[in-house]
């Protein structure tokens, strides 16, 4: 007797580099990391972000949200390992 079998895809891995600066498996930068230490140490956000990371803030982007994607990026990446 045979049995029937379903074809399934495989399941899809995340890629382990990525190009976007969004995406959640893609590891922070020595720039992105010295930010958030500067800003875990007690330097207020704002001159964290403008010190290390002046190139991504764009207009009307506050500090705050930089740093959060920072922390979001090496939570996601934690997992990798």
């Amino acid at each position: 007797m045979l049995m029937k079998m379903r074809e399934t895809p495989a399941p899809r891995r995340p890629p382990l580099v990525t190009e976007s600066r969004t995406e959640r498996h893609e590891l922070p930068d020595h720039d992105a990391l010295a930010a958030l230490r500067a800003w875990y140490a007690g330097l207020p956000t704002r001159e964290a972000v403008v010190r290390y990371l002046s190139h991504w803030l764009t207009r009307g982007q506050s500090a705050r949200r930089v740093i959060s994607e920072i922390r979001r990026r090496e939570h996601g990446s934690s997992g990798m390992r």
